[in-house]
C-alpha cells in the first residue's frame, strides 16, 4: 500500500490505529512524525500505543523530538518528529529549516 501511495504522489498519510498496526508501521520505518493526544484520565489496564519487540538496549529506541504542543480544552496535542527529517526535506526544496 505504501508503494501505491508513493506512486500516486501522496506525501502525507495519517494513521489512527491500534497498537499492532502502529507498531508495524514504526518498525518498518514508515513513521516520521507522531501526533499524540493526551487526556488527564487514567484508564487502568489500557492497551499500549505501539506494539514493538522489547529493546535489549535503550540506545536502540526510536527517538523523536517535540516540535509542537497545544492545549485543546482539558487535553493536550503533542507533535514529534524523527530528528533531522524536517531539515532534510527543507534542504531538498532549498528552504531554510526552522530551528
Amino acid at each position: 500500500m505504501m508503494r501505491w501511495l508513493a506512486q500516486e504522489q501522496f506525501n502525507e498519510v495519517h494513521v489512527e490505529a491500534g497498537a499492532g498496526l502502529s507498531g508495524a508501521l514504526v518498525a518498518a520505518g514508515c513513521v516520521d512524525e507522531l501526533l499524540l493526544y493526551l487526556a488527564p484520565v487514567l484508564l487502568g489496564d489500557a492497551a499500549g500505543m505501539v506494539r514493538l519487540p522489547m529493546l535489549e538496549h535503550l540506545d536502540a529506541a526510536q527517538r523523536y523530538e517535540f516540535i509542537d504542543a497545544a492545549r485543546l480544552g482539558a487535553d493536550m496535542r503533542l507533535r514529534a518528529r524523527v530528528p533531522g527529517t524536517w531539515r532534510q526535506l527543507m534542504q531538498r526544496v532549498a528552504l531554510p529549516a526552522l530551528a
